[in-house]
């Protein structure tokens, strides 16, 4: 344990309130589409072959996002316009990629590379071939709460509460999970100089469960260097950091 003084203290709480901002208004423009893009999280690709002499509108469609994301099952489509959906195919370009059929013309998709991934429908009887070029992303990056809040006035109950730190992804439309893998937690008590606690999970355990269970008005908990790993990330990344007062 280490000991800082109170100004110290407070000069790291308005540093880490700043890099928050930064953090949230960077999520909300990840899953905000492009206001340039006729569809909203859904993106069409229309290919016209030829069958016989005849036009074969062909479409792959993503159902919920207008990416794919890494490591989760990406929903799908493909439609044919006049045609048997059964006649039809989806494989990929890519290596680092699984897709499997679900219903007739439904497939989930699971990446495994950040680069772009080509995928395509193939006719069966025609062989006639649309490929389509999606970008692939990581899952946005997750909030940390605690009792529900990632930060400000709390009551000595809701600090003393459900122990842990917990991580999800806002407006997000898979299921995925978040874990926390670690953080520091400064531990202020009223009055008093900072204490400094390394923690390992989510769970919280040893000092800093000691620390959450002295919860009393006037003192102050700051976690900061907290990292959490989500479904189909390769390492734990950086979050927001959050900062209580017991009221």
């Amino acid at each position: 344990m280490h000991f800082i003084k109170n100004s110290s203290t407070h000069l790291l709480i308005l540093l880490l309130l700043a890099s928050n901002l930064v953090l949230i208004s960077k999520d909300l423009l990840e899953l905000l589409p492009s206001i340039s893009s006729p569809f909203h999280f859904s993106s069409y690709f229309d290919v016209k072959n030829t069958v016989k002499g005849k036009p074969l509108a062909i479409s792959i469609t993503s159902d919920k996002m207008n990416v794919l994301y890494l490591g989760v099952n990406n929903p799908i489509s493909i439609n044919a316009f006049g045609k048997d959906i059964h006649q039809f195919t989806l494989r990929s370009e890519n290596k680092n990629v699984a897709i499997e059929p679900t219903t007739a013309g439904k497939y989930t998709v699971r990446v495994f590379t950040e680069e772009k991934v080509v995928l395509i429908a193939k006719h069966l009887k025609s062989q006639k071939e649309s490929k389509v070029t999606f970008n692939v992303k990581k899952i946005p990056t997750p909030i940390v709460r605690r009792a529900k809040k990632s930060g400000g006035l709390i009551s000595s109950e809701e600090m003393k509460g459900p122990a842990g730190l917990s991580a999800q992804v806002n407006g997000f439309d898979f299921p995925i999970k978040c874990h926390v893998q670690s953080y520091t937690l400064f531990y202020t008590r009223k009055n008093k100089d900072a204490v400094r606690i390394n923690g390992l999970g989510g769970r919280f355990t040893g000092k800093a469960l000691s620390a959450i269970k002295q919860a009393k008005s006037g003192d102050s908990y700051a976690f900061v260097n907290v990292k959490v790993r989500c479904t189909g990330d390769k390492s734990a990344r950086n979050v927001n950091s959050l900062i209580f007062l017991v009221k």
